[in-house]
């Protein structure tokens, strides 16, 4: 099946305010349709949506005692990975030497 055969039909009532928004974007070549305007303006609240259950999901999880030991644990089994590729502040790192001009 086409991608236009699975779309859905909506009517949206918007304020003047927003549907001039819309027009405009489409004059300025924002978008090349008031429709594939709003299509992206809602693809953008639904990131939205999914960035705050993932963010609820992950808070509900640290209250979980059971998740929060694991974790612990996984830390430590992998400190000596984490000291070796991520410094704990910038002067962990030892500057390197530049080799001298004209040095053979």
């Amino acid at each position: 099946m086409k991608a236009a055969a699975q779309r859905q039909r909506l009517t949206v009532r918007l304020s003047p305010e927003l549907y001039a928004a819309t027009q405009e974007a489409v004059r300025l070549g924002l978008a090349p349709n008031q429709n594939s305007f709003i299509e992206e303006a809602i693809r953008r609240c639904t990131r939205e949506i999914r960035h705050l259950r993932l963010r609820r999901l992950a808070d509900e999880a640290m209250k979980d005692p059971g998740f929060v030991a694991d974790m612990r644990g996984t830390m430590v089994k992998f400190a000596h990975v984490d000291r070796e590729n991520w410094p704990l502040t910038a002067s962990a790192e030892k500057p390197r030497k530049s080799p001298r001009r004209g040095a053979k």
